[in-house]
């Protein structure tokens, strides 16, 4: 995983969405959050990792965008995967983000837990790899080959 900076959100009407921007250009995708905490291209694409800047019940959404994204406003950006970390009236930040290899991010949200995403350039099926209680898909997503696999790494 390299850091990226091409990606910028635009704020909306519609509350905890933002529009995409990509290398300054506007993109017709919404996405969930109005942080972008951090960005990361890998082979798989680009990992977007973003909140909704309230901390004291915060999610981190984490996105796969489709490697080579268009930038014309007219061209909806693919959103490959989606995960979502976070529960109810559970505060988080993302601290200690660090490269843990190619395809492959570790961080921490909760305070003392540690967290990693890794990116597959190759989708799974929709059955494998469970999520934690604290891990979810949203609903478009539930039944979509995954790209995405998260894991924790404190018991």
């Amino acid at each position: 995983m390299r850091v990226s900076s091409r990606f910028k959100l635009e704020p909306v009407d519609e509350p905890g969405k933002s529009r995409l921007v990509v290398d300054g250009h506007p993109t017709p995708t919404l996405v969930t959050g109005i942080d972008l905490e951090a960005q990361f291209d890998c082979r798989a694409g680009s990992l977007l990792l973003l909140t909704q800047d309230s901390p004291y019940e915060e999610s981190l959404h984490m996105l796969l965008v489709a490697p080579g994204a268009k930038t014309a406003q007219q061209i909806p950006i693919e959103i490959l995967d989606e995960l979502i970390l976070g529960g109810a009236y559970t505060p988080g930040i993302l601290t200690e983000v660090a490269v843990a290899g190619e395809n492959s991010l570790e961080f921490s949200f909760f305070g003392k837990d540690r967290w990693r995403v890794t990116a597959h350039a190759n989708p799974r099926p929709a059955i494998s790899g469970a999520l934690t209680s604290m891990g979810k898909r949203p609903l478009g997503y539930a039944l979509r080959k995954r790209y995405l696999e998260l894991e924790s790494l404190v018991s």
